[in-house]
């Protein structure tokens, strides 16, 4: 088992940050995080382009504010090196830091120079001056919205910090619409591969397929790096590794947990429940001979269950570290129910084909046995049926006669032998 990668902060090729007609300054390149889209992602570019542009700035940016967190993450960045993007600031950290703490507006002359500065930006800082704002909404910081300026005696007057706060309050309802949007587009999305979960539930015939399908669905719904299905071997008591989307597609299977190692399945098996790992270096759920090889930071172990029997579970994985909310979770384990049903239902699917098979070769073997009187015919036969059966390569027959085994017949190499294999 191992960690694969959707990631939560990714970097994306360098864009545009204004069109022609919203600055009359030349466009500076804009860099946003991948983790954002449509709707929010383009207002929040908007929101920034229009707000250097406005302040006559070399350059600007938005961090997007996690209250429970009191954390802040750059989402776009603009007029700055593309190392600024992603960066995490505490609240009280730097400009925007000590504008989500206190909810007041900073204008730093030389940021190079300020006491307040954060230690990330110790070595480069990349700008001068730099207005930083709060964007809020009924009273909750949405995030910071800062524009800057790269030359030398350039600060930004007290007019240009009341004027972006005018903008950025303006620009917070815009926000908070383009989030309601995504957030519609995105249950959306959710409700079409939950009914695709379905519809494979219902036309489940052949496990592998089958189990990809799911696993790809799965990893999908949550915006997972990967997703593994495991599994569970109730005769050996061990978690078996079936089907992956992400890093490990396709290599999944071929690296199955040794005895007595601790597995994410088996560990929320037996919890019946979600299990949640931020960290799968630190967790008693996971051996760490198993962690140590595993591509991803951080897991979420759903059980697979139908009824009281156990299924196997659908791991969710993350290259980087990773909250579990509350609705994430529920969310999976909805997923996982459909998951569990379909695997059930296609397992009973091979079983009764399987029986079908072997009832089959006894028919046929039947039959070849009581169609002649020779000895020869009649052990090809047996040998033929019983390979079929089996699915074997070879098959040595003896016969017990005197306390003894004396040879009676071999088929091995494709073809009918004089003597038994060795």
């Amino acid at each position: 088992m191992a960690k694969p990668p959707a990631r939560s902060r990714r970097q994306s090729p360098t864009r545009s940050a204004t069109t022609a007609a919203e600055s009359p300054e030349p466009s500076a390149d804009t860099v946003v995080s991948s983790a954002l889209e449509g709707a929010l992602l383009d207002v929040l570019q908007a929101v920034v382009g229009q707000a250097t542009a406005l302040l006559k700035g070399d350059g600007g940016g938005f961090y997007l504010a996690d209250p429970g967190g009191r954390t802040l993450r750059c989402v776009v960045a603009s007029g700055t090196p593309s190392t600024v993007l992603g960066t995490v600031l505490r609240y009280g950290e730097g400009a925007a830091g000590k504008v989500a703490e206190t909810g007041q507006p900073v204008n730093v002359e030389d940021y190079r120079t300020w006491s307040g500065r954060s230690p990330q930006f110790e070595r480069s800082a990349p700008f001068r001056a730099v207005v930083s704002v709060p964007t809020s909404l009924h009273g909750l910081l949405m995030g910071v919205l800062h524009v800057l300026r790269t030359g030398p005696g350039t600060p930004f007057a007290p007019e240009d910090v009341e004027l972006l706060g005018i903008f950025a309050n303006q620009a917070a309802v815009a926000l908070e619409n383009a989030r309601l949007l995504e957030e519609t587009n995105r249950r959306v999305r959710q409700l079409s591969i939950l009914n695709e979960l379905t519809r494979a539930a219902l036309a489940a015939s052949d496990l592998g397929s089958t189990a990809q399908a799911l696993a790809e669905n799965m990893s999908e719904l949550v915006g997972a790096d990967g997703c593994h299905l495991a599994l569970w071997d109730e005769a050996e008591g061990l978690a078996v590794p079936t089907a992956a989307s992400g890093i490990l597609r396709g290599r999944y299977s071929q690296d199955p947990p040794r005895p007595g190692q601790i597995t994410l399945t088996e560990s929320c098996l037996r919890a019946g429940r979600p299990l949640p790992v931020e960290d799968c270096l630190d967790t008693p759920y996971l051996s760490p001979e198993i962690a140590a090889t595993c591509p991803y930071r951080s897991m979420l172990g759903v059980p697979l269950i139908v009824g009281s029997r156990w299924m196997g579970a659908a791991l969710l994985a993350y290259q980087e570290r990773h909250v579990f909310e509350a609705d994430e979770i529920a969310l999976c384990q909805q997923a996982a129910g459909q998951v569990a049903l379909a695997l059930a239902k296609v397992q009973s699917f091979e079983a009764e084909s399987q029986h079908r098979s072997e009832l089959e070769s006894l028919r046929r073997a039947s039959l070849r046995l009581t169609s002649t009187l020779e000895l020869r015919p009649v052990l090809e036969a047996l040998l033929e049926e019983a390979l079929h059966l089996v699915e074997a390569h070879d098959a040595n027959l003896f016969f017990y006669e005197g306390g003894a085994l004396t040879f009676g017949a071999a088929l091995w190499g494709g073809a009918f032998q004089a003597r038994p294999f060795s």
